[in-house]
């Protein structure tokens, strides 16, 4: 008797175990599992930058609540929680590789922070969408195995003016489809011809933007100014890299609000091995 009540404890305690781990295992975990995630963009939200070219950054979560991956310069591990669409990570640790490009060190660093901070996620078919920071940063991923979606689900071009950081990100996300006229038209009154404008990027392959998003925004005479230190990493055709840095100023117009529109850019070419999170935390230097 003592044995068979010895066997149904046993048993009783097996079945606990394994209910309270279906518990904490969510659906959207399960989703979420298996699964090398990989990294195409991260950033402000709304201002999201394209993942360096020639680095890989992936997560991939385990349904033992481990989760780990690459940097793109290092490999990482950590733990990590999901409770409905919250998420969390723990005790992240990475190797300690020195990036030879500047670049992937602050890339790597702005991901594992983003991570540590991470509060929700979004799962949309094959994107996993991570909110950091009380959603003030965000880190894009497409499932690395599943196949690319067809041209006809393609996102639409960005052009939301409500808001100037993502009305600076739309300028640059235009330039970089080659939509210059676009572009062009974002600027309230541009300095040059539209055909000396698509001439300055004639050997201009792709271009990345960085915002110190502490921007400082002023009222005069019926309009609001937005100021925004900004870093822009061109690449050309031939492979080479050119970091530009300084402030943009944008307008919009209180008498009729048509959205905002690049004011002025005072922005110029930074030397070689000049430190980005210097560049951005330097501030605009000119005033209206």
């Amino acid at each position: 008797m003592r044995f068979a009540v010895l066997a149904f404890l046993v048993l009783f305690a097996t079945v606990l175990a394994h209910a309270q781990q279906g518990r904490v295992l969510s659906t959207d975990q399960r989703v979420l599992t298996g699964i090398e995630w990989r990294l195409v963009s991260l950033g402000p939200t709304g201002a999201e930058q394209d993942v360096i070219p020639g680095t890989t950054v992936t997560l991939r979560l385990g349904e033992d609540g481990r989760a780990g991956g690459s940097t793109g310069c290092n490999t990482y591990g950590g733990s990590y929680q999901v409770r409905g669409d919250s998420i969390s990570f723990n005790r992240i640790v990475a190797t300690r590789r020195a990036c030879l490009d500047q670049n992937a060190n602050e890339q790597e660093h702005r991901f594992l922070a983003a991570l540590e901070s991470a509060s929700r996620f979004r799962l949309t078919s094959n994107r996993l969408t991570i909110l950091s920071d009380r959603a003030r940063s965000i880190l894009n991923f497409v499932n690395n195995s599943a196949p690319d979606p067809p041209d006809s689900d393609a996102r639409p071009p960005r052009d939301d003016r409500r808001d100037p950081i993502e009305m600076l990100a739309s300028y640059y996300e235009a330039i970089n489809a080659k939509d210059y006229r676009r572009a062009y038209r974002l600027w309230e009154s541009p300095e040059s011809s539209y055909e000396r404008f698509v001439a300055g990027f004639a050997d201009t392959d792709r271009v990345r933007l960085l915002v110190e998003p502490s921007g400082r925004n002023e009222g005069a005479a019926g309009s609001v100014y937005a100021e925004f230190t900004t870093v822009v990493v061109a690449t050309t055709r031939a492979g080479s890299e050119r970091v530009l840095a300084g402030c943009y100023t944008l307008r919009r117009s209180n008498v009729r609000d048509s959205g905002w529109r690049i004011y002025r850019a005072d922005i110029s070419t930074m030397p070689a091995g000049a430190r980005v999170s210097r560049m951005l935390s330097q501030g605009c230097r000119n005033s209206q």
